[in-house]
């Protein structure tokens, strides 16, 4: 990384606060990194969690309705399946 890539128009910044949740997108982001699902946090979201698209949830620790998930990693899950797991903090 350069300190460009750091910087508020680099890649790594955009990479993790430039988040755009239209599908293909999050589809197009999974294909790289061979995942079928897309999990992540630092949104918030005042339910706790959101899913803003067929591949993508969003878990918030840090509001009042705050969520975790646990979830086994030698099995594929789709996503309404890791939904059902999402738990209250």
């Amino acid at each position: 990384m350069t300190p460009e890539d750091l910087a508020a128009d680099g890649a790594v910044f955009r990479l993790v606060w430039g988040r755009d949740f239209r599908a293909e997108n999050a589809a197009a982001f999974a294909a790289l990194v061979d995942a079928n699902l897309l999990i992540h946090g630092h949104e918030p979201c005042g339910d706790g969690y959101a899913t803003p698209n067929d591949q993508q949830i969003i878990l918030d620790s840090c509001c009042q309705n705050a969520r975790y998930l646990r979830i086994p990693v030698a099995e594929p899950l789709t996503q309404h399946q890791i939904l059902q797991r999402i738990e209250s903090l």
